[in-house]
């Protein structure tokens, strides 16, 4: 448990616009891209924190209500997502667990390699152009599109 409130910090507002910003080979996902590539989706993903990069393994489900079904190793929490920003061009996910704190938001910008999807919170993210590959918080791909994404592997 302690490692997912590791994973778990941080929400600050820095807006980016457009759909889709390029980054070399990252593309940001904004506004619909984010959205569709969450909603009614399963993600198998890990956590990149000190001590427990490519241990912390989980799935959640994003389901299409808003709410997500969240399983680590046997820890089952119920929560919220939502997508924030500008209308139209919204540019973080973000989650609330009512089990572990139902007053805190954990916000991610959410940046696409392939198949893979890149969480980085807003203590590394300062804009599009400077983002470091190497500091994001979670990394998951969709379960149905098989497990060629190294998503534990950093």
């Amino acid at each position: 448990m302690k490692h997912i409130w590791l994973a778990l910090i941080l929400t600050v507002s820095v807006s980016v616009p457009s759909l889709a910003q390029e980054s070399g080979a990252w593309t940001q996902l904004t506004g619909d891209a984010l959205r569709e590539a969450y909603a009614g989706q399963t993600l198998d993903l890990t956590y990149n924190n000190v001590g427990f990069a490519g241990k912390a393994h989980h799935t959640e489900t994003h389901n299409i209500d808003g709410t997500t079904d969240y399983d680590e190793g046997g820890m089952k929490l119920d929560g919220e997502w939502t997508l924030i920003g500008p209308k139209g061009d919204e540019d973080r996910i973000c989650y609330r667990y009512a089990e572990l704190d139902p007053n805190k938001q954990h916000c991610f910008y959410v940046f696409r390699e392939g198949r893979c999807l890149y969480g980085y919170s807003a203590r590394w993210f300062q804009s599009a152009k400077t983002i470091r590959p190497e500091h994001w918080r979670v990394k998951g791909a969709n379960r149905e599109d098989g497990p060629s994404c190294d998503i534990f592997v950093s």
